[in-house]
């Protein structure tokens, strides 16, 4: 047997030819039984949109959900942090202040 490649003589036993490295593995064919082809139907546009227009307005659906979503993580979450950072500087600011007004109400009683 000849590589078809290189023409090498390769062995009927070889997978692949000495020579080149080209696989040389002859398979037998094997029939494969053909099923019949399912007949296809024919639709006009409008009935193809009317069948799959639930399905498209689902994916639109689950597309302006997806956006959604990302805008909130983009834009309104980082407000919220912010606003929670400055609530926290303030509830400091005012427990100082609330600090500050005990120690002068205790120095003055003394």
């Amino acid at each position: 047997m000849k590589c078809p490649e290189c023409q090498f003589t390769v062995n009927e036993d070889d997978l692949a030819c000495p020579r080149c490295g080209r696989a040389v593995i002859n398979l037998p064919l094997v029939p494969v039984p053909s099923a019949p082809l399912p007949a296809v139907q024919k639709r006009s546009l409008p009935e193809l949109l009317r069948q799959s227009l639930p399905q498209i307005a689902g994916g639109v659906a689950v597309l302006a959900v997806g956006a959604g979503v990302a805008a909130i993580g983009q834009v309104v979450l980082p407000q919220l942090q912010t606003n929670r950072r400055r609530a926290v500087a303030s509830r400091s600011i005012i427990e100082l202040h609330i600090e500050d007004a005990i120690i002068l109400r205790g120095s003055r009683g003394r």
